[in-house]
């Protein structure tokens, strides 16, 4: 299209699971990307990789509790700020929450949202959401907080401001639901990954590798049927891996002198745009250590300082369920690196610095163990 009528912007929906037939997961969670020119699903990490038009994702999901629903099961809901949803789109509790993560929070380069709603759902049902949604984005417009544009207007200036596709963020530290949970996704041309505080537990809820070198699944031979996937490269995925009883990620614990494990408990956290790339997240434990969460363009640091635990090891741990362990990617297991296949296409987890430690699937999946309080993962596949 961009060939032929020379469009200068498209979008697609939000990352979902089964919802009307269509499964899209692992992308680039919200804002926009540039797509490879072998998957339009899929970021493209070079300029001759990529088509030069900016694909905005719809209908702004709820980043802390959108991807959750429906978790260890094949089907999604909806949280979205669609004015049709009684819970989300139509609740202004709800919208404001929303907008206060998508416009006061940090977000590196931009951060954006869809409003509006299918011509489909028809007027009576979504008049409610859009008489209530309209007056606050006005709002917000007044005192220049926001822009309100078309998608061309939104895709001419995302043209002019980035030959690539930008690192982004979307910050939510504040739980509508009372739970104290907090969300931070962190995006850029080579990954994207969610760090999730439940109960003051921290684990990567997910991470997923981009290679603009996968292709599409229908790129070369026509879809059939009524149900049509969408994927990325899977590291980390909670809502594919767990079951309905048991919620998995890859998770912050500590094991004692008497090898005890506990989850390493996080209070408050910090967050820092330490650059247009890179999101730096602070946050302290009861003894008063410090944990670093840095997000660069192509690669995670966790670090730790002021260890004064010496009796207890700190590191990353994922555990998968039994009836989850076929889903996995991971094929061979080695000290700094794990080589994977999915879809039939071969990638690499690799640690620049921290050992992986293979489970037996019994007691855990995999161990990354710290090289001197620091971790280091390579999230470049290319």
């Amino acid at each position: 299209m961009y060939d032929k009528y020379g469009i200068v912007a498209s979008c697609n929906c939000k990352d979902q699971v089964g919802t009307d037939g269509y499964t899209l997961w692992g992308g680039y969670w919200n804002q926009a990307y540039y797509p490879s020119k072998r998957n339009a699903y899929m970021p493209a990490q070079t300029e001759g990789g990529q088509i030069p038009v900016p694909i905005f994702r719809m209908l702004g999901s709820d980043p802390m509790y959108q991807y959750e629903i429906g978790v260890g099961n094949n089907y999604q809901g909806v949280i979205s700020l669609e004015p049709v949803y009684r819970d989300s789109g139509k609740s202004r509790k709800w919208v404001e929450y929303f907008l206060k993560s998508i416009v006061d929070e940090p977000c590196l380069a931009f951060n954006y949202a869809q409003a509006g709603q299918e011509n489909s759902f028809t007027w009576d049902s979504m008049r409610e959401g859009l008489e209530m949604q309209f007056p606050i984005f006005d709002s917000l417009r007044n005192v220049q907080k926001i822009r309100i544009e078309t998608l061309e207007e939104s895709g001419r200036w995302f043209k002019k401001q980035f030959p690539l596709t930008p690192a982004t963020a979307i910050t939510t530290l504040t739980d509508l639901n009372n739970k104290n949970n907090k969300s931070i996704w962190y995006n850029s041309r080579y990954y994207r990954s969610n760090l999730f505080w439940e109960n003051n537990s921290v684990y990567f809820r997910d991470i997923h590798f981009f290679n603009e070198k996968l292709e599409d699944e229908y790129l070369k031979n026509p879809g059939h049927g009524n149900s049509f996937s969408y994927y990325t490269l899977p590291v980390v995925d909670r809502f594919h891996w767990s079951t309905p009883e048991k919620k998995v990620g890859l998770k912050l614990i500590e094991i004692d002198q008497d090898g005890t494990k506990e989850n390493v408990m996080l209070l408050d956290p910090k967050i820092n745009e330490i650059s247009s790339t890179i999101l730096k997240v602070y946050s302290k434990d009861k003894s008063g250590r410090i944990f670093i969460f840095e997000f660069h363009e192509k690669y995670i640091k966790i670090a730790c300082e002021r260890n004064m635990k010496k009796g207890s090891k700190w590191m990353l741990e994922l555990d998968i369920p039994k009836a989850r362990i076929e889903k996995l990617p991971y094929r061979k297991y080695e000290k700094g690196y794990i080589d994977s296949e999915f879809e039939k296409f071969n990638y690499r987890i690799a640690c620049s610095k921290g050992d992986i430690k293979k489970g037996n699937n019994s007691d855990f999946t995999f161990r990354i163990m710290p090289v001197r309080d620091e971790v280091i993962i390579n999230c470049s596949t290319n």
